[in-house]
């Protein structure tokens, strides 16, 4: 097989046969799709063994207990018998040459890795938008360090060189599992292309559910923690661009926290995330406010001007409970 496409499967019996119809009828052929059922507990396995029936020298099918879609991927990658590596979220489909153009174009380049573009689509398929890469300039990190801030770090727009998750695994009980991992990967890789064509298909949920914040926000410090240690040996520009995206993560989620109506979430959160900026990046308020990079001063500024109001409802509180 030229490809392995992992796809990890919790209880998605309403999306999964057209994430399945997309992989079956790709025009490249030689593909080997691994199924990860983590412990599904409705009609999921059914509508699997159907299509393996269909198919069997396509399918590779692991059935296990809910470890979570970190240990899918993990398991995935350790049983892919191609030197290609692709993932696919499985309320997710593709256009049906993505991988015979994303595996030509990875053999022509002699990349690491080829990303493409990517459309966000309702349930009944509509094209709600369209994410190209032109605005980018891919590269390398090692070329281009602030490509740090310019990655999609979502995996399944990608096709990767197996070898190198070789001693990188996405971490396991953890939010925020691609951003390390994704960025660990492009560290290893010393050349990266891009189509600028949107061949992934994104499901987007449009009926009107929110996202309710809770403790696992906490997980960011547990991936932050991984960046820095990952990157603690690399270049100063490297190492500047790092140090920004931890504020840049931290202010994106403070930001969300704290439009949110859980304030004592969003107090606590506000100053764990300013202790946190202390003690890992010591010198972040000079390095970042009174340097010449007026974009990361504005950032900054614009941090703690956010969490500004959070702030002095804390020390109200505190007063009134001294």
């Amino acid at each position: 097989m030229k490809i392995s496409v992992i796809v990890p499967v919790y209880n998605m019996e309403k999306r999964l046969d057209q994430c399945l119809n997309s992989l079956e009828n790709q025009t490249l052929k030689e593909i080997e799709i691994i199924l990860i059922n983590d412990g599904s507990t409705d009609n999921s396995l059914d509508i699997i063994e159907k299509h393996i029936k269909r198919y069997p020298n396509k399918y590779v099918l692991i059935n296990r207990e809910n470890k979570g879609i970190s240990a899918s991927r993990n398991e995935g990658i350790k049983i892919a018998s191609s030197s290609y590596i692709a993932f696919v979220d499985s309320d997710d489909y593709v256009d049906l040459d993505m991988y015979y153009r994303m595996y030509n174009e990875i053999l022509k380049t002699k990349s690491d890795i080829v990303l493409c573009g990517y459309k966000n689509v309702d349930e009944t398929g509509q094209i709600l938008s369209y994410n190209y890469l032109d605005k980018y300039k891919i590269s390398t990190l090692k070329e281009n360090p602030k490509l740090v801030h310019q990655i999609d770090y979502g995996p399944c727009n990608k096709l990767f060189r197996k070898d190198l998750f070789k001693n990188i695994e996405f971490p396991l009980n953890t939010k925020y599992e691609d951003l390390s991992t994704i960025l660990k990967i492009y560290k290893k890789a010393t050349k990266v292309s891009y189509i600028n064509e949107c061949f992934y298909n994104y499901y987007v949920n449009t009926s009107g559910q929110t996202k309710t914040i809770d403790i696992k926000v906490y997980d960011i410090y547990k991936i932050l923690d991984e960046i820095l240690n990952s990157f603690k040996n690399e270049n100063i520009a490297i190492k500047k661009e790092i140090d920004y995206l931890c504020i840049s993560k931290l202010m994106d989620y403070s930001e969300i926290i704290s439009a949110s109506r859980n304030e004592k979430l969003s107090v606590k959160f506000y100053l764990d995330a300013v202790e946190y900026l202390n003690k890992n990046i010591k010198k972040w308020k000079k390095i970042y406010i009174f340097n010449n990079n007026n974009t990361i001063k504005k950032f900054v500024l614009k941090f703690i001007q956010i969490n500004k109001n959070i702030n002095l409802i804390h020390l109200k509180n505190k007063s009134k409970r001294s």
